[in-house]
């Protein structure tokens, strides 16, 4: 049970040592994800307000 313990004391380290990367990493595809939705709007309202 003691060994237990320990392995998730470690494991709470280890992902408390890699959340700021893993935060920064989703932000980006966050950030990614929008600019295309947001270029594929704009594309679109473009066109529609063109005809």
């Amino acid at each position: 049970m003691e060994e237990f313990h320990r392995a998730k004391a470690l494991r709470k380290e280890e992902e408390a040592k890699n959340k700021p990367l893993l935060e920064a990493e989703r932000e980006k595809k966050f950030l990614a994800a929008r600019q295309a939705y947001e270029e594929r709007n704009k594309n679109s309202r473009s066109r529609n307000y063109n005809r």
